[in-house]
């Protein structure tokens, strides 16, 4: 083998164990979490495990989701996960368990697509019943997005199911 073949195998052996010991590192701290999280639900009198065995999703969760989508982000290129669809409807839903309103230009910016890709796919939830505009009392121009009834108990079963994946989506 010559010396620069025997170079890249080093270097691509020594990638794959970086990759490896970043992937045990971020379990870690998922594992951390998740008993930070139950510590915080004892302690505030939060049910752990609700009846029927599966307890309601909070910010949390969802944030922990659209990080994870993030730093997905960083090494694997956005243009092979482009899933605006997704990221409007976990933007939603982390704004409903916050208590907070998303205006339309911040939706469109969560979704990381082009602004009128964003808007197209608002629209097509908006279709399905998924999610609603509400217009600015006062300022007309201005408009708030939000799940509707449907998209809350969409999102809620959908974290209740996959609770026990690990967050890459």
């Amino acid at each position: 083998m010559n010396h620069e073949a025997n170079g890249d195998l080093n270097r691509r052996n020594s990638s794959d164990e970086a990759a490896e010991r970043q992937r045990s590192a971020l379990d870690a701290l998922y594992r951390a979490r998740s008993e930070i999280d139950e510590a915080i639900r004892r302690f505030s009198g939060i049910p752990t495990e609700p009846e029927g065995g599966r307890r309601a999703p909070d910010a949390v969760d969802v944030l922990a989701v659209i990080e994870a989508r993030k730093r997905r982000e960083t090494v694997i290129s956005p243009s092979l996960f482009s899933d605006p669809a997704w990221d409007i409807l976990l933007d939603l839903f982390h704004s409903h368990l916050s208590g907070r309103r998303l205006s339309v230009s911040a939706v469109c910016i969560g979704s990381r697509a082009p602004s009128a890709t964003a808007l197209r796919y608002l629209s097509q939830l908006s279709e399905a019943g998924f999610a609603h505009r509400i217009r600015n009392r006062d300022d007309g121009r201005r408009a708030h997005v939000a799940l509707t009834d449907t998209g809350v108990s969409a999102m809620t079963e959908l974290f209740q199911t996959a609770a026990h994946v690990t967050p890459i989506l």
